[in-house]
């Protein structure tokens, strides 16, 4: 950073891996030579994998940690960045109790299950900015919690593009279909399990599919889903294996803010299906950088989890509404993998879109750029 006489805290989680997490340590790669003026601040301790940051990392839940938090908010000097946490009780309080100076309210995808409430009308006055990973995201901000437009900004994620290196596909005697992310409800992914055991019946060539990714569904999906033909991988930490050893990527979510691992994708020059809701369409154009499915079905699951049910509402990018969410049709997805899986010339074509597109724009570097120049207005707003 080039304001040395303030810092940055940023108060992320930094447990399990996801894009959340993904993203912010890219960013702090990036900034590595200003990394000593960014703090973090965790609740609770901190996996294995982020062990290496060069950066400081604070434990809120222990009360040292928590004063820290407490001084870091009231000072003049700071600006605190807040990830997808808005809507937690506790940051709800701390925000509400004590008086705050500058504060960046980043969302990631939490707003998509909260539930609106008079109390945070209240709050917004003593936020800074609010950060918005996609015009989807702020949509739903704007219209579901009636934050002030003029408060929000959009920046989209960023993925490094020069690790991991872009390597060819490794040459297979069958067609593998890929899954990475979280097994819940809203990533869609029984309804891509659903459409493969029928797909493996009707398409008369070796297809298989490849589950990256971890979940509380995860012990119910491989019940209901059992075949030679499916592996189930865990979670991965070198995506561009994963990426590398597959044909198409499908993210047949119900629910996505942006989607980090269609960019993951276009990096690798893989060709993507999916989903056409909430920010996805902001990555992908159809039928140029990949092909989108409208979700048109009521959503009936085999696999239910009370704890992470679906949002009561998402972005229907089609018709630019806040909709009830709804699920891809299985026949369309079928038939869409089929066409890629027929069509090498589209399917290279729709990845090299992509890839280009990745590269020029969903980059580390310009989000780091764009970051900052958030920081530098709330400080400029002082002077």
């Amino acid at each position: 950073m080039q304001h040395s006489h303030f810092k940055i805290v940023h108060v992320i989680g930094l447990r399990g891996i996801g894009g959340v997490q993904k993203n912010f340590c890219e960013y702090i790669d990036t900034i590595d030579n200003q990394s000593k003026n960014h703090t973090v601040v965790t609740w609770g301790e901190v996996d294995d994998q982020y062990s290496n940051l060069q950066i400081e990392v604070i434990n809120a839940k222990k009360i040292i940690g928590f004063l820290k938090l407490i001084l870091y908010l009231i000072s003049s000097k700071r600006i605190v960045h807040f990830y997808n946490n808005f809507f937690s009780i506790k940051v709800l309080a701390l925000l509400f109790l004590i008086p705050v100076n500058k504060v960046i309210i980043h969302e990631r995808g939490a707003a998509w299950n909260a539930k609106k409430n008079i109390f945070l009308s209240f709050l917004y006055r003593k936020i800074s900015i609010f950060i918005a990973n996609s015009n989807a995201s702020k949509i739903l901000l704007s219209q579901k919690f009636s934050v002030p437009a003029s408060k929000i900004r959009v920046i989209h994620n960023g993925i490094n593009t020069t690790l991991p290196k872009i390597s060819r596909k490794k040459i297979q005697s069958y067609k593998q279909i890929g899954f990475i992310g979280r097994f819940d409800l809203a990533k869609g992914l029984e309804t891509l399990l659903d459409s493969f055991m029928i797909l493996t019946k009707e398409y008369k060539k070796e297809i298989r599919l490849l589950v990256a990714g971890d979940g509380r569904l995860k012990k119910c999906l491989k019940e209901k889903f059992t075949s030679d033909k499916i592996k189930f991988i865990g979670r991965v930490h070198d995506t561009s294996e994963f990426y590398n050893n597959i044909d198409i990527l499908v993210v047949p979510s119900i629910r996505e803010p942006l989607g980090n691992v269609c960019l993951e994708a276009g990096l690798h020059k893989t060709p993507v299906i999916a989903s056409y809701i909430d920010g996805i369409p902001e990555i992908i154009e159809n039928m140029k950088s990949g092909i989108l499915i409208e979700p048109t079905i009521e959503p009936v699951f085999k696999c239910v989890d009370a704890d992470l049910p679906l949002p009561e509402v998402v972005f229907s990018a089609k018709n630019s509404v806040l909709a009830k969410p709804k699920k891809i049709s299985l026949s369309k997805l079928n038939n869409k993998i089929v066409t890629l899986l027929e069509n090498t010339d589209l399917a290279n074509k729709l990845a090299k879109n992509l890839q280009i597109k990745v590269l020029d724009y969903f980059n580390i570097d310009r989000y780091a750029i764009e970051i900052e120049d958030i920081y530098k207005e709330i400080y400029n707003e002082d002077k």
